[in-house]
């Protein structure tokens, strides 16, 4: 149910980054970084939650490792980067925050055994649009905050752990 916006309460400003890792036929590992808006109430899109989240992210990630598609076997070296809009909504549980969240990216991938004879799953392409599905554990102390994301991004599915400060 929306609401009016004049009944939007306070908020405050998330900068973190952290570690992001996937779960593929080749595991892919690297840095974070996010900013987003939270909401200190229900009432800026949906009512019954206790706390919404815009949050802009930025992925890099890279991996390297033996690799088989299709009867063919060699090594490839991936990497993988990504902008990721996202929207979080969470419910307070004691000194947790637990909730859903949805993403849209666009990201561009590499794969340096991109050949005919490729053993990899991946491609190169630029310009590749996904759709993500969060469940976020949020935990904050003081002005420390800290968000671990299972995910299923760009196809691949992991996890981030990113902290930092809210303000």
């Amino acid at each position: 149910m929306l609401l009016s916006a004049s009944s939007v309460q306070a908020g405050s400003l998330k900068a973190s980054g952290g570690v992001t890792v996937t779960s593929q036929d080749l595991p892919l590992a690297g840095v974070s970084l996010a900013g987003g808006y939270k909401t200190e109430g229900p009432n800026l899109w949906v009512t019954n939650v206790d706390n919404q989240e815009f949050t802009l992210f930025y992925h890099s990630l890279s991996g390297t490792g033996n690799t088989s598609l299709q009867g063919i076997t060699g090594t490839s070296t991936v990497t993988f980067n990504a902008w990721e809009m996202g929207y979080f909504l969470t419910w307070n549980l004691g000194n947790y925050a637990v909730g859903p969240g949805l993403s849209y990216g666009v990201a561009e991938t590499t794969d340096s055994n991109g050949v005919t004879n490729d053993s990899s799953a991946f491609m190169t392409a630029t310009d590749v649009h996904y759709g993500a599905a969060h469940l976020r554990i949020e935990k904050t102390i003081f002005s420390i905050n800290c968000d671990a994301d299972l995910s299923s991004f760009g196809g691949l599915i992991g996890g981030s752990l990113l902290c930092g400060i809210d303000f």
